[in-house]
């Protein structure tokens, strides 16, 4: 099976990025692809782990994953596909609740933000099967949760094909600490008398073996499948089985005490890879899970391969320099020999001792050693040349005189061997005092860094401690307004600030009974997209919170609701709506949400201080029984929408309402204030004319608003 129609430029085949730390599931993959043609590589920040199967070369980038890395990565291999590995959440069924674990959203954020700048033929998030339960799941399963629900509403906006691979449990051939839920049970069993199980012993598991994942992942991105796909064997393990199996590979004797925990693999709900593309498991755990578990105990882990080469290399090299040492050292007799033989006749040098010299050169060279070694040698040649010239070998042995050369030969080769061994040690003492110089620096260069890191975020949050009481003042001076439509359209700007987020809205209810809401302010870029009512029964969650006074996320991240919103309200019940359209995955956090909260009862305060400001003083703000401000109050809300558009870029529209030759009495008044919308103004200037102001329109809506006017007898003239 070849994947068709894949690759950049006609290529058929597929380059695969994978993302994380070590899984079973990535090298099973990587393997199976690699032995099709495709090309791999992997984006790690562990150091030194081993990653690629055997026989498998790909290339490997053990950097930090932020979003510069991932697009340099996604752009410099023309990667085709990404696989998103998810081990350490996927099988953390004995691991503590407090166990502290990079959340999930730090891998996906800077991963599918890069993946926007390049159209890829697919990404792939590996999940968990345990995830079809709507019931409570520890900590690491709620995080891969949410990482789920966050990667399907990224595919879903951006339009990627994406596919969410739901797998349980894996095994195969690997070093136990990497084995996933089995290898932790081997680990455990190694050197402990009991080992607990938190499950109850008819607690079951679905096991894959690691190559039937490779096949099934091969087959689901051959078909281009996207969605949710669940890769189940449908022979689940019992935890007694699991457990007695583990015993047998790890000769464990000691005790096996089960918890009271349960867990079931029955009923895998959602599409499977057998109705997609027929896949089928080819091993299963009853049947090969003692070979898998009994091989992994045979391998050994990196760090302990390491330590065998390390040590390896270490014999060869104390063999290795001797053994050469000597070759050379024989060599140089071999030289002195010829040399001895055949400059015998030479008047210049024939009354230098070679041998002398060459004991000489190899002590120095080589140490004490083969410095004794050339003597041993030095002294038979001047035996062997003594009895070449018929001298009695008694002779030398009984006379002193004889002893001579051999005492020099011995003196000089001990002496310089000495002095060569003095001269290397003091050179390795250097070299060993500059490598702990060195690793000292090493470390106190890490321990400045991390202090500087540490004294720019204390300073960060110094500054951010002295501005906070600044901040809080600048807020709510810029609040302290009696006009609600300016406190309404400072409050955007004011959230815009502190959430650093401009995507910001505020809804007013007209009525406190209505279930509609009038756009009062939003941020400039939401103008042209946000309509100026909203139906709040079309929005039951937002009317639930509106109605319980409580804030309202989304963390279901679904579309058609805001990122937050907060309500508004005073003793009669909730008037208005602050609203969050649009915010970054990062900033889901307990930080923003107390932020949102704090500013939006701020804002409150103000705002019902204002309200209630214009219903003690409607009399002289409004024209009696209409809603046209009389001519001090209009020129202070113009004021302010002036002051708004100018510092907030706000679009405002002004417009004089005129009759054929005359101004406006109090029933043109209350006929033209019928047809304004809730977010609009009428006023009376001081000469008498009628002025209207409309927010958030653009130029190509006037003529509907001067048709309607022109209707019911008004001219609109424009103010521009």
């Amino acid at each position: 099976m070849r994947l068709k129609d894949w690759g950049r430029n006609g290529e058929t085949s597929v380059r695969v990025l994978f993302v994380g730390d070590y899984d079973m599931a990535g090298q099973s993959i990587a393997t199976r692809l690699y032995r099709e043609g495709d090309t791999v590589c992997w984006l790690t920040e562990e150091r030194d782990a081993e990653l690629w199967g055997t026989g498998v070369s790909g290339k490997v980038y053990r950097r930090e994953i932020t979003y510069r890395t991932c697009r340099q990565l996604i752009h410099g291999e023309s990667i085709d596909c990404i696989v998103l590995l998810t081990a350490s959440w996927r099988e953390a069924f004995l691991e503590s609740e407090e166990e502290e674990r990079t959340p999930l959203l730090a891998l996906l954020d800077p991963v599918l933000r890069a993946a926007q700048s390049i159209k890829l033929e697919s990404i792939c998030l590996l999940s968990s099967v345990d995830l079809r339960k709507d019931a409570l799941l520890p900590s690491a399963f709620e995080d891969l949760r949410a990482g789920e629900r966050i990667f399907a509403a990224w595919c879903r906006e951006k339009r990627m094909p994406g596919m969410i691979l739901r797998v349980g449990c894996l095994f195969g051939r690997t070093v136990p600490e990497r084995a996933g839920f089995a290898g932790q049970i081997l680990c455990a069993m190694r050197n402990q008398q009991t080992v607990r199980c938190p499950f109850r012993p008819d607690a079951s598991f679905d096991f894959l073996c690691d190559s039937d994942l490779a096949d099934g992942f091969y087959r689901l991105l051959s078909v281009h499948a996207t969605g949710i796909w669940n890769l189940d064997t449908r022979h689940p393990v019992t935890a007694r089985e699991l457990y007695g199996t583990a015993r047998d590979a790890s000769n464990f004797e000691g005790t096996i005490e089960f918890g009271d925990l349960d867990h079931d693999c029955e009923g895998i709900d959602g599409r499977t890879a057998r109705e997609k593309c027929g896949w089928m498991p080819f091993y299963l755990f009853e049947d090969q899970g003692l070979l898998y578990l009994s091989s992994c105990q045979n391998l050994k882990s990196d760090s302990e391969q390491k330590a065998q080469a390390k040590e390896k290399r270490k014999r060869l090299q104390s063999r290795q320099p001797f053994l050469i040492e000597t070759a050379q050292n024989l060599l140089l007799f071999v030289v002195c020999l010829l040399l001895s033989r055949y400059t015998a006749d030479w008047n210049d040098i024939r009354h230098v001792d070679i041998r002398l010299l060459y004991v000489i050169v190899v002590a120095i060279s080589f140490g004490m050693r083969q410095g004794l070694l050339a003597t041993v040698l030095a002294i038979a040649a001047y035996t062997a040349t003594l009895l070449r010239s018929q001298i009695d070998i008694s002779y030398v042995l009984y006379s002193v005189e004889s002893w001579i050369p051999f005492i020099i030969y011995g003196v000089a080769g001990a002496f310089a061997g000495y002095w060569s061994d003095k001269k290397n040690d003091d050179y390795d003492g250097l070299m060993a005092e500059f490598q702990e110089q060195g690793d000292r620096y090493e470390f106190l260069k890490s321990l400045y860094r991390e202090v500087v890191e540490v004294k720019n975020n204390l300073q960060k949050q110094i500054v951010i401690s002295r501005d906070s009481l600044g901040n809080l003042y600048a807020i709510t001076e810029g609040l302290n307004s009696f006009s609600p439509r300016t406190i309404c359209l400072r409050t955007v700007r004011v959230l815009e600030d502190m959430m650093e987020d401009e995507a910001v809205a505020l809804y007013l209810k007209p009525q406190r009974q209505s279930d509609y809401g009038r756009l009062m302010a939003c941020s400039a870029k939401l103008s042209a997209e946000l309509s100026p009512s909203i139906d709040f029964r079309q929005y039951p969650k937002l009317q639930e919170a509106m109605r319980e006074k409580k804030l309202y996320v989304n963390t279901e991240l679904d579309p058609d609701y805001p990122a937050m919103a907060m309500p508004v309200w005073d003793e009669e019940g909730a008037f208005a709506l602050a609203v969050i359209v649009e915010l970054p995955p990062d900033r889901y956090t307990v930080y923003y949400r107390n932020l949102f909260q704090t500013l939006v009862r701020i804002i409150q305060d103000n705002l019902t201080r204002a309200f209630r400001y214009q219903e003690d003083n409607r009399e002289r703000i409004y024209l009696p029984g209409t809603s046209v401000l009389q001519p001090e109050a209009f020129d202070s809300e113009l004021k302010a929408l002036s002051e708004a558009q100018d510092r907030f870029d706000y679009p405002v529209n002004i417009a004089e309402v005129q009759l054929p030759g005359r101004l406006p009495d109090e029933i043109d008044c209350r006929r033209a204030s019928s047809l304004l919308r809730g977010t609009d103004l009428l006023g009376l200037r001081r000469d008498g004319t009628l002025w209207a102001v409309f927010l958030y329109i653009s130029r190509d809506n006037r003529p509907l608003l001067e048709e309607r006017f022109a209707n019911q007898g008004f001219t609109l003239r424009w103010n521009d």
